[in-house]
């Protein structure tokens, strides 16, 4: 038994030798490609008749990506809009329309709100000027600044008369049998005389920067002022201008120069407007609802800071009692 087991692996091994040695080619480089083994190919009919993944959609973006790579730009299947067309007839098409009305309605608001506007400045430019000239009515007038204790005026009809002494408001309480010259202006509690429009109050400024009139060692320019009763909502100015285009530009105004309103008004100025309008009819036609005081009176403070370095202007339509108070102490400290 164990001779017979020898033999059959001695025939085993021999013919495993024989296949090594005796039939195996000579060269490598020879080999025929239908003796390279091949992989098996894997035929699994599941896999071979299923259907490719849809991919995924990014309805928000308006895409899909295949895999991880490659956007593709997404057409809506039917299911999603009325139609086929789907720029004009499906969803981006209704949003278009959507956010193209809430476009046209937003530019109708702002129009409005435009025309609103213009016609409150309107109103309230009136109003100024009505209040600082004391037209149809009496207006008294507080002058602070910093190099002199207030002065007060009363102003009619463009006219201006200092007040020195205190000048006493109207009374309140009494009827209209009673409502007369002695009760429903303002009065001057000393003496009043007729005098000019305070050089420290201005309402409105052209700033000028001019060229020297003689050649010197350096080139500088003077800073001219034209300081105007008149209101506006912003600063003019003019830069490397001749004194004559400042003759030329500032009508019904002061012209000083900067070195001079310092020395004449300090750092900061401030006017004090307090308007009694009169029961006149056209008095009535005036934007009153600003007279917001308890006495009916309408309120306005224009507040000047002017240094070489720059201009500022504050403007209020009713009364600021911190903002009068400090304004002026405030520039002591600067």
């Amino acid at each position: 038994m164990h001779e017979n087991m020898f033999h059959t692996v001695q025939f085993l091994f021999l013919s495993f030798v024989h296949l090594c040695y005796c039939d195996t080619p000579q060269s490598p480089s020879t080999t025929p490609m239908d003796q390279i083994p091949m992989l098996p190919k894997i035929d699994i009919p599941e896999l071979n008749n299923q259907q490719p993944k849809q991919p995924e959609v990014d309805l928000k973006a308006g895409q899909y990506y295949q895999g991880d790579w490659s956007p593709i730009v997404y057409t809506a299947p039917a299911t999603l809009g009325a139609t086929d067309d789907w720029d004009m007839e499906g969803g981006i098409g209704k949003l278009r329309l959507k956010l193209e009305k809430t476009l046209n309605l937003a530019q109708t608001l702002a129009n409005t709100l435009q025309d609103h506007i213009a016609l409150v400045s309107a109103r309230e430019q009136v109003l100024k000027d009505v209040i600082s000239n004391g037209r149809h009515g009496v207006t008294t007038v507080k002058v602070s600044t910093m190099l002199s204790p207030p002065r007060e005026y009363t102003v009619r009809d463009g006219a201006w008369a200092r007040c020195h002494g205190d000048i006493q408001a109207p009374v309140r309480g009494h009827s209209r049998s009673l409502f007369n010259e002695l009760f429903s202006t303002p009065k001057c509690i000393g003496k009043e005389v007729a005098t000019k429009r305070d050089p420290c109050s201005f309402n409105s400024i052209i700033k000028y920067e001019t060229v020297p009139t003689y050649r010197g060692s350096e080139y500088s320019e003077d800073d001219i002022l034209c300081l105007k009763p008149s209101f506006n909502s912003s600063l003019e100015q003019y830069l490397s201008v001749s004194k004559k285009t400042v003759d030329e530009t500032c009508s019904n105004g002061q012209v000083r120069s900067l070195e001079e309103n310092l020395h004449e008004c300090g750092l900061r100025s401030m006017t004090e407007y307090t308007f009694y309008p009169d029961r006149s009819a056209a008095a009535t036609n005036l934007p009153l609802e600003y007279c917001t005081e308890p006495d009916g009176s309408c309120k306005l403070v224009v507040a000047w800071h002017l240094s070489n370095a720059t201009i500022e202007n504050f403007e209020f339509l009713r009364n600021e009692p911190q903002f009068q108070q400090y304004f002026i102490k405030a520039a002591t400290f600067i």
